[in-house]
């Protein structure tokens, strides 16, 4: 999705791109987190599996962070 720069904030298209910039942030720290504790999903190291059973990895580790 892509954010419609110019736009005043309080047309549609303001108030999207806003809400797209927030949800984005907050995703984006989200992902920051999970790397800072799950080493494994850093971008220097690769997971060597096919892509759905990435998935479940990734899956899990959201899970065990939302546990501890």
């Amino acid at each position: 999705m892509t954010p419609i720069q110019g736009m005043p904030t309080d047309t549609p298209e303001g108030r999207y791109t806003a809400a797209l910039t927030r949800t984005r942030n907050c995703v984006e720290r989200y992902i920051g987190v999970l790397k800072n504790r799950f080493r494994c999903l850093l971008k220097d190291r690769v997971l060597h599996y096919a892509p759905f059973r990435a998935g479940q990895i990734i899956n899990a580790t959201y899970v065990l962070h939302n546990v501890c």
